[in-house]
C-alpha cells in the first residue's frame, strides 16, 4: 500500500511536471504568436504611431464598443459647435466644464504616472524650465538618430507600411490638423489688460505664423486641406456638419480629443492665459512623429511639407519653440514685477497644468466620457476605462488563477469576477469597479499610497509584476480620482474654484470672453438706403472738427481694434484670401513688422519698436493730459459709449456679420488718416499711423475685392461703411458730406 502510494505520488508530480512544461510551452507559443499579431498590426492602416511608440487605432470596418461609440459621437457635436461658436453659445458652460476636466485629467495622470514630466519641475526657474526644455529635445533627437540608423542598416518604415496605410493614417489625422493653431485662436482680444499686451502679441505671433502670414499658400491648414483635397478629395469641410458624419469613417478617436482640447484652450483667453501658454510651449517643440512622417511620406511619394514646415518653423533658436518659452517666461516676469513672488508661483502651476495638458494628450490618448452633468469628472470615466482595460487583460491573462483564493467582493469570490466572460459585460464591468472602490480593505479613496490594492502590486506585495509600472500607476490614478476630479485643478492651481453659472450667467463684455447678448442685436445698415463702395471717396477725408471731444475719440480708438479679431479665431474658417487679407489687417494694427516672404521668428518678439493702434491711443492719452486707462474696461468707464459696447457685440457674431464688420472697419481706416493728419500725436507717430492706414487698405482692398462674388456681403459691406462714416462724422464733426451712391 505505501508502495502503491509512492507511486501514486510520482505520478501525480510526474503529471504536475507534464502539465507545467505544457503549460510554459503554451505561453512561449502565444507569446511568439502576439509578437507575430503585433508585427502584423504594426504594417496594418490601423496603427499610429504616436512619439516613439505605436499606438492602435480603430481599423476600418470595426464597430466601436457602444462607450467609445458615443465619446466619439460626443467629441463630434463639440467640435462642430465650437467651429460655429455663434449659432451654439448655449454650449459655453459644457465648454469650460469640459476644459477644466480635461486639465484635471492632465494632472492625475502625470502625478500619478511614471513620468511627471513637466511636474517635476515643481517651483520656476529659467534655468531649470530651460534645461528641463533641452532633455525634452535631446530625447526626440536621439530617438531620430536611431530611427536613422536603423532605416540606414536596412530597417523597414514604422510609421506606414505602404501608401495606402499613409493616406489612412493621414485622413485620420485630418480632425486634428484642420484646427492647426487653435489653441491660440481666441488670445488676440481687445480686452485684455495692456499689461499683458507683450505677452499676448508674442504668442499670437505663433498664430500669424501658422496662419502664414496671411499668405494664403502658407496657411498651414491650407497646406494640409490641399494635400486631403489629392489623397481624399471627398472629405469635407471641417467647419460643416457632414465632417462629423459617420459614413467618412474618422473615428481616431485622440485625434477627435486632442483637437477639441485646442479649440477648448483658447475659448476662455482671459481667464486661463497662463494655461494657454503652457499648452502652447509643449505643443510646439517638436516631436518625433512629424520627423519620421515627413521622411516616411516623402518615401511614399506623398507631399510632406506641411511635417516639413513642423519641423522647421517650430526650431528652438528662432522658430515657435524659442517664442513660446519667450512668452512663458515674460508672463511670469511681468507677475511677479506686478504681484510678487507668491502668486509668480501660482502662476507657474498653471502654466504647468497647461504644459501637463498638452503632455497627457500625446502620451495617454485616453477615451473617456465627456458631457457629464456638473459635478462628475471626466478624469473618473477617463482613468476608470483604463483601469478597467488592464483588468479585462489580465483575467485572460490569468484564467482560474484565483480559484484558490478566499477573497470575496460583496459576496462574489474574486476567480468569479475575474472570469474573462464574466468581465466582458460593460455592465459588469462598471459592477466590478463599483465594488472594488467600495472595498475599503482594498482602496482607500483619493489615497493611493495607503491601499492595500497598490501595496499588494508593488515590490513585497503578492502580485508583485503581474502588473507593469506603467499599468501599477494607472491603478494609481483610479485610486486617486475616486475622491478628486475637475477640483484636482482648481486645488493644483491654487485658484477658488469659480462656478460655472458664476462665468456665464454674469459675463461682462469688458472683461470677459466669449460673452454672448441674450438681446438679438439690431442690424445697423437695414434702413441705411446709402451704400458707398469705399474706393468711391478713398480720397474723401472725414470732416473732423477741432478741438476733438477725447471723451468721444478714446473709447472708440480703444475699442475698434476688436471688430475683425474673430475673423480669424477658428484656423479652418481663415484658409480664404479674405480671411488670410484680415490677419494681416491685423498684424498691421497689433503693430507687427511688414510681412516678406520669410518668417519673423524671434526677430519679432524682440523688437522694441512695436507701435500698434493701442500705443497710439495711449500717446494720445498722455498727450492731452488724461489719465492713460490700463484697459478697456478702464477705458469705457471713464469714458462711456454705447457705440463701443455695440462694436463689441457686433464682434461676437463675425460669421454673421462679416461684411458689416469690414465696412466698419474701413470707415475707422478715414478716421486714421484724419488723425494722422491732425496734431494730436507726435510727428513721428502721425507718419506710424499715415504708414499704418495705408497698410490697411492694402489689406481691405484685398478682402473686398475677394467678396464681390458674395453680392449679399459685399452689399452689407459697402452699407456698413456708408453707416460708420456716418456715425463717426457725427461723432466728431459737422454733417455728413455727400457722396456718391453705389
Amino acid at each position: 500500500m505505501e508502495n502503491i502510494d509512492e507511486n501514486s505520488s510520482d505520478v501525480t508530480n510526474a503529471k504536475a511536471l507534464v502539465y507545467g512544461a505544457f503549460a510554459l510551452l503554451l505561453m512561449l507559443i502565444l507569446a511568439l504568436f502576439s509578437s507575430s499579431v503585433g508585427k502584423l498590426l504594426c504594417g496594418h492602416r490601423g496603427y499610429q504611431a504616436r512619439g516613439s511608440r505605436v499606438v492602435l487605432k480603430q481599423p476600418p470596418g470595426l464597430r466601436l464598443e457602444r462607450s467609445q461609440d458615443k465619446s466619439l459621437a460626443l467629441y463630434k457635436q463639440l467640435y462642430f459647435k465650437l467651429h460655429n461658436l455663434e449659432d451654439y453659445p448655449e454650449i459655453l458652460p459644457q465648454a469650460r466644464n469640459e476644459l477644466i476636466s480635461l486639465l484635471s485629467s492632465s494632472l492625475l495622470f502625470k502625478s500619478t504616472s511614471g513620468d511627471s514630466g513637466i511636474l517635476s519641475c515643481s517651483e520656476y526657474a529659467k534655468d531649470t524650465l530651460r534645461t528641463f526644455l533641452q532633455h525634452q529635445q535631446d530625447e526626440v533627437f536621439t530617438q531620430w538618430e536611431q530611427y536613422v540608423l536603423q532605416r540606414k542598416g536596412g530597417g523597414p518604415r514604422q510609421m506606414f507600411k505602404d501608401r495606402q496605410d499613409a493616406i489612412y493614417w493621414l485622413k485620420q489625422m485630418a480632425p486634428l490638423k484642420y484646427v492647426d493653431g487653435a489653441w491660440l485662436g481666441h488670445i488676440n482680444r481687445v480686452t485684455t489688460p495692456l499689461l499683458f499686451r507683450g505677452v499676448v502679441k508674442n504668442a499670437w505671433q505663433i498664430l500669424s505664423e501658422e496662419y502664414g502670414d496671411g499668405d494664403l499658400k502658407k496657411h498651414h491648414v491650407y497646406v494640409y486641406q490641399k494635400l486631403m483635397q489629392e489623397l481624399v478629395p471627398e472629405l469635407p469641410g471641417a467647419d460643416s456638419i457632414a465632417f462629423i458624419e459617420s459614413y467618412h469613417g474618422l473615428t481616431d478617436m485622440p485625434a477627435w480629443k486632442t483637437a477639441v482640447a485646442q479649440l477648448l484652450i483658447s475659448l476662455f483667453p482671459h481667464e486661463f492665459l497662463p494655461e494657454i501658454l503652457g499648452y502652447n510651449m509643449h505643443y510646439e517643440s517638436i516631436k518625433l512623429q512629424t520627423l519620421v512622417a515627413a521622411k516616411e511620406l516623402r518615401e511614399l511619394n506623398i507631399d510632406p511639407y506641411y511635417f516639413n514646415l513642423h519641423t522647421s518653423i517650430d526650431n528652438a533658436d528662432s522658430g515657435h519653440t524659442a517664442i513660446a518659452l519667450h512668452a512663458a517666461e515674460q508672463y511670469l516676469e511681468t507677475i511677479k514685477d506686478t504681484y510678487g513672488v507668491q502668486e509668480k508661483g501660482r502662476a507657474w502651476k498653471r502654466i504647468q497644468a497647461g504644459f501637463a495638458l498638452s503632455e497627457y494628450l500625446e502620451e495617454a490618448s485616453p477615451n473617456p466620457e465627456i458631457h457629464q452633468p456638473e459635478g462628475e469628472s471626466p478624469a473618473t470615466a477617463d482613468v476608470e476605462k483604463r483601469f478597467i482595460d488592464i483588468i479585462r487583460a489580465k483575467s485572460l491573462a490569468s484564467e482560474k488563477i484565483h480559484s484558490c483564493s478566499g477573497v470575496k467582493l460583496e459576496g462574489r469570490k474574486l476567480a468569479e469576477w475575474l472570469n474573462p466572460t464574466f468581465l466582458s459585460s460593460p455592465e459588469r464591468q462598471a459592477e466590478f469597479v463599483r465594488c472594488l472602490s467600495n472595498a475599503n480593505y482594498w482602496v482607500q479613496k483619493g489615497n493611493s499610497e495607503k491601499s492595500r490594492l497598490v501595496r499588494e502590486l508593488s515590490w513585497g506585495g503578492r502580485m508583485f509584476g503581474s502588473f507593469t509600472s506603467s499599468e501599477v500607476g494607472v491603478v494609481k490614478a483610479w485610486i486617486e480620482s475616486l475622491d478628486k476630479g475637475p477640483q484636482l485643478y482648481w486645488s493644483f492651481s491654487e485658484r477658488p474654484m469659480a462656478s460655472i453659472s458664476q462665468s456665464f450667467h454674469h459675463g461682462n463684455i469688458l472683461t470677459d470672453y466669449p460673452v454672448f447678448s441674450s438681446s438679438p442685436l439690431p442690424d445697423l445698415c437695414s434702413n441705411h438706403l446709402r451704400a458707398l463702395h469705399p474706393d468711391s471717396v478713398r480720397t474723401a477725408a472725414l470732416n473732423i472738427a477741432t478741438p476733438l471731444c477725447m471723451a468721444t475719440l478714446l473709447p472708440l480708438w480703444f475699442t475698434h481694434t476688436c471688430l475683425l479679431q474673430s475673423l480669424i479665431s477658428i484656423p479652418f474658417k481663415s484658409i480664404t484670401i479674405a480671411r488670410c487679407a484680415v490677419l494681416r489687417f491685423l498684424r498691421v494694427q497689433a503693430g507687427f513688422g511688414v510681412e516678406d516672404e520669410g518668417v519673423a521668428g524671434m526677430d519679432e518678439a524682440k523688437r522694441t519698436d512695436v507701435v500698434g493702434i493701442v500705443e497710439l491711443g495711449l500717446e494720445m492719452a498722455r498727450n492731452t493730459g488724461l489719465v492713460v486707462p490700463q484697459s478697456l474696461k478702464e477705458a469705457l468707464e471713464k469714458w462711456p459709449s454705447e457705440f463701443a459696447i455695440t462694436m463689441l457685440h457686433l464682434s461676437m457674431h463675425p460669421n454673421k456679420n462679416a461684411g458689416l464688420l469690414i465696412g466698419l472697419s474701413w470707415a475707422f481706416v478715414d478716421l486714421h488718416d484724419a488723425i494722422a493728419s491732425g496734431n494730436l500725436l507726435s510727428q513721428e507717430s502721425c507718419v506710424v499711423l499715415f504708414n499704418i492706414s495705408r497698410r490697411e487698405r492694402e489689406c481691405l482692398i484685398e478682402c473686398i475685392d475677394d467678396l464681390k462674388c458674395d453680392d449679399i456681403v459685399y452689399q452689407k459691406v459697402c452699407q456698413a461703411y456708408a453707416w460708420g462714416r456716418d456715425k463717426l462724422q457725427n461723432c466728431f464733426g459737422s454733417a455728413s458730406p455727400s457722396y456718391p451712391l453705389l
